[in-house]
């Protein structure tokens, strides 16, 4: 269900094509009147609770949280993480 949201909220709304833009080219989008610092801090908070979320459903799946566990989870995060730093956020 979540899924499906996001999916129309970055095809269909205004604000995807920005997250677009800005994943493209960052400069591009900026000098196109994108503000990326304001975009920028809204994705990462977004992040964050998707991926609270995330956690807190896995926790309730094993029935406990380990790092083990997230180990595949810390590394495609911290591959995001990378690519948003690259374009100055």
């Amino acid at each position: 269900m979540l899924a499906i949201l996001f999916h129309i909220a970055l095809s269909q709304m205004t604000i995807g094509r920005y997250i677009y833009a800005i994943g493209s080219n960052p400069n591009a989008a900026e000098v196109s009147g994108v503000r990326i610092s304001r975009y920028g801090i809204g994705l990462f908070t977004l992040n964050g609770v998707v991926v609270g979320i995330a956690g807190v459903l896995a926790a309730s799946r094993f029935g406990t949280a380990t790092v083990a566990s997230a180990n595949s989870t810390i590394v495609v995060r911290t591959s995001a993480e990378g690519q948003l730093l690259q374009c100055g956020l």
